[in-house]
């Protein structure tokens, strides 16, 4: 089981060093920054298990070893 820690710092989008992606905790919520043409994503939340979710948007499952996360309904992951 995940802690809302171990998705939060900077990961890598395909695991591609030149495209770095942000999670981070805001009094709103979590925060996604995802360095193409900078979007930010509000207002996630943490299952308190290894799942961070937005009604409407891809969830993310982090993996055992908290070094990738596989997004659903889209073919990305994130990587450490």
């Amino acid at each position: 089981m995940a802690d809302i820690e171990d998705f939060l710092g900077t990961w890598y989008l395909s695991g591609d060093k030149t495209k770095p992606c942000h999670i981070c905790l805001e009094e709103d919520g979590l925060h996604l920054v995802v360095s193409l043409g900078d979007t930010q994503y509000t207002d996630y939340s943490f299952d308190g298990n290894n799942e961070i979710y937005r009604r409407g948007y891809p969830s993310g499952i982090i993996s055992s070893d908290s070094k990738r996360i596989d997004w659903t309904f889209v073919e990305a992951f994130w990587e450490r």
